[in-house]
């Protein structure tokens, strides 16, 4: 009865087409989607064709179980993406079929894998269809599977270095969209078809395309499955992270690094859902002692990769991938703020490391930039007071010292000097350790260069990133009294002349404008557009071309690092800001608005506009 439902949902396409083509197949109807194209009207044809009968829906099988002697090449792509398109139907139709009927459909779709060597076009037909099979009807494949799936798992497994056959494995583990909700009673099944595939990972290491297309499984499962009791024990049978680390010794994979800071966030996770119901739950990080134990020995292992002629004209080392990949994984240890996971890493043997790297691959920016990330949550972290002397005990403002020694550098074939691929980091590490009383040598080193701390940290309306933030928590917690201070003259006299200022600034931004846009019609939102899209890109503390830093500015360098020093007082230590200030601050904003709105909402012509700036 439920077939005849489906069969009788909607024939009107199927049979005009059939009255003008008497004797049409399904391939006749292909030949007719190729000339006219696919389309919705074509789609429900092929639909309403396939569902006739179980002798019609054969006739997709057969193109989809491919025979290159025998068949048209494009046909399987159109079938594919034809049930790609609209599944329901077609999969619904297919359970509908008596058990002999289902079962003999099922085993001739799966005799496409059953080969001893597997096209990996065919491979992709086929993944395309099973995939959409498990989104609509997962839990019914897993029912046929449980009854006879043993050498479909086999074959599955043995085809596991294809990539759409992995696709197929992770879709039918992770059992993501099933239709019914059943995906809870084919759990241990489920785990049976993960533990098979890490065992293929483990054993199977140096088939390099087996490594990246187990580690992507294993990497989905953990970012896609939301299933909570299903998720913790997919976490329980991939936490083996010294394993893991093991074959990236061995393979250098870095999807192998990538898998374990997904490990690591998803541990992360865990631990937070978990001290919701038990608050003193700790995860136990002891497989990771044994990466912290060997994690120099991953960063300075030989990667075999051959040096390349870079654009400058030089013979140029790789520092590769994979290492970067383990940068990034012990920044994520840094991040965790776990002391007990933080200890088990030679902090400076590892700070060594990159030190060493940042000379030899001084273009590789980033790795300058994440040497520069680490260093400043080290030392905007409170936690993380061991390690910043560790730092400072290495030498690390005498290397900064050292590597701004020299501006330019004759680079291979380039005619002229550059400037050092690292110095970007350099300058602004030495801005943010300005304040360290170290020794003389980096005191002259930090006064030599104030030049070019004032340029680069010259910001929009003289409004450092992240200052705005700070005085507006600070005015919140001011008395109203405190608010109705009048001004002294003073005060006012310099408010004007930061008011005058800003004034040109926008004016500057206006004539800019008027030259670079030529219809004026909209010219005040346009500018408006603009200036806020400025100022919302200066609030934001740009440290690095990949990330922001909220930097404690309260962090006291002079005493916490004061060493070698004939100076008793750092000359360059900060100093709070005064009231008068803070009040110069909020009416020089005020004003900055007001003017910006008179500027946005004024639409003149381009020679009233000009003529006003000029007055």
């Amino acid at each position: 009865m439920e077939r005849q439902l489906i069969q009788t949902s909607g024939q009107l396409l199927l049979v005009n087409f059939l009255s003008s083509h008497p004797n049409a197949n399904l391939t006749t109807i292909l030949d007719f989607i190729v000339q006219d194209g696919f389309n919705e009207q074509n789609n429900k044809l092929f639909i309403e064709y396939v569902i006739q009968s179980y002798q019609t829906f054969w006739e997709m099988l057969l193109i989809i179980n491919f025979d290159e002697t025998s068949q048209n090449s494009n046909y399987p792509f159109i079938v594919t993406e034809m049930v790609k398109n609209k599944p329901e139907q077609i999969f619904d139709f297919l359970f509908q079929f008596n058990q002999i009927e289902l079962d003999d459909s099922m085993t001739f779709l799966f005799q496409t894998i059953d080969r001893d060597c597997l096209d990996e076009t065919n491979a992709g037909y086929f993944s395309k269809f099973i995939c959409s099979l498990i989104k609509i009807r997962g839990s019914d494949l897993w029912s046929y599977l449980q009854i006879n799936g043993k050498y479909i798992y086999e074959d599955l497994i043995k085809n596991i270095n294809i990539n759409h056959i992995a696709d197929i494995i992770y879709n039918l583990i992770a059992l993501i969209n099933n239709k019914g909700n059943l995906a809870s009673n084919y759990n241990q099944d489920r785990i049976c078809l993960l533990n098979r595939t890490i065992d293929i990972l483990l054993n199977k290491y140096y088939d390099s395309q087996i490594v990246e297309n187990v580690s992507n499984i294993l990497i989905d499962l953990l970012k896609n499955v939301t299933e909570q009791d299903f998720k913790q024990l997919i976490l329980e049978k991939i936490c083996i992270p010294n394993s893991y680390f093991d074959l990236i010794l061995q393979t250098k994979s870095s999807l192998l690094v990538d898998l374990l800071i997904q490990l690591l966030y998803e541990i992360q996770q865990f631990t937070i859902v978990t001290q919701q119901i038990q608050p003193d739950f700790e995860f136990n990080y002891q497989q990771f002692q044994y990466i912290g134990q060997r994690f120099g020995s991953a960063l300075t292992m030989e990667m075999n990769i051959n040096n390349f002629i870079s654009t400058y004209g030089v013979s140029q080392e790789i520092l590769g991938y994979t290492k970067l990949k383990l940068i990034e994984f012990y920044y994520k240890i840094l991040q965790s703020n776990n002391l007990t996971l933080i200890n088990y890493f030679n902090h400076q043997q590892i700070f060594q490391i990159l030190i060493d790297f940042i000379q030899r691959f001084e273009f590789n920016n980033q790795l300058q930039n994440y040497f520069m990330e680490i260093t400043l949550f080290i030392f905007c972290n409170q936690n993380l007071g061991f390690i910043q002397q560790i730092i400072i005990d290495s030498n690390l403002l005498g290397f900064l010292y050292f590597l701004n020694k020299e501006y330019l550098k004759q680079v291979g074939s380039i005619k002229k000097p550059i400037t050092k691929g690292y110095q970007g980091i350099v300058n602004k590490l030495s801005y943010f350790f300005r304040e360290i009383n170290y020794n003389d040598e980096w005191n002259q080193y930090i006064e030599n260069h104030q030049k070019i701390f004032n340029i680069e940290n010259n910001y929009l309306y003289g409004i450092p990133p992240g200052q705005e933030q700070e005085n507006q928590q600070e005015n919140i917690m001011k008395p109203q009294q405190e608010e109705k201070q009048e001004e002294s003259p003073e005060i006012e006299m310099e408010t004007n002349l930061h008011i005058q200022l800003n004034k040109d600034q926008v004016k500057q931004a206006v004539v800019f404008a008027e030259n670079n846009f030529q219809d004026q019609s909209n010219f005040g939102e346009v500018l408006g557009e603009q200036i806020l899209h400025q100022i919302a890109k200066k609030q934001k503390m740009q440290i690095s071309k990949s990330g922001s830093f909220d930097i404690n500015t309260k962090f006291d360098f002079s005493t916490r690092f004061w060493r070698r020093s004939s100076f008793q007082k750092d000359k360059y230590h900060m100093k709070r800001r005064s009231l008068s200030q803070e009040k110069v601050k909020q009416v020089e904003q005020v004003e900055e608005i007001k003017f910006t709105q008179s500027v946005i909402f004024q639409r003149q012509d381009q020679t009233d506009i000009t003529q006003n700036i000029d007055n």
